[in-house]
């Protein structure tokens, strides 16, 4: 449960990070800008073209999103590994007297 959890905040943390990204941010704003005009002129007949420009922009932006998330997983599923990897550091129970594997010859 904890692992989920920790996974939930995390996920919570990038999504928050990439509101904030500037060149998220940008592309946010390209397709938000190209969605109004899509919408404005949704009655003339040039609407398909204008749904084209918002098309293209939104999946640049969409796109972009999903590239910030897979790198972020696979860093942080890179640091996971590394982590389980590591010999587990030395506690105090080890270091008590009488414990022989702390005895050098």
């Amino acid at each position: 449960m904890w692992f989920r959890q920790a996974i939930q905040r995390r996920l919570v943390d990038i999504v928050a990070q990439a509101e904030v990204d500037p060149v998220l941010s940008e592309l946010r704003g390209e397709e938000e800008e190209a969605f109004e005009t899509l919408y404005s002129t949704l009655s003339d007949m040039g609407a398909g073209t204008e749904y084209a420009v918002w098309e293209e922009r939104h999946y640049r932006y969409e796109a972009a999103v999903q590239e910030l998330l897979y790198l972020k997983g696979l860093q942080d599923g890179m640091e996971l590994a590394a982590g389980m990897l590591r010999p587990a550091a030395q506690t105090d129970e080890d270091d008590e007297p009488g414990d022989s594997s702390s005895m050098s010859c």
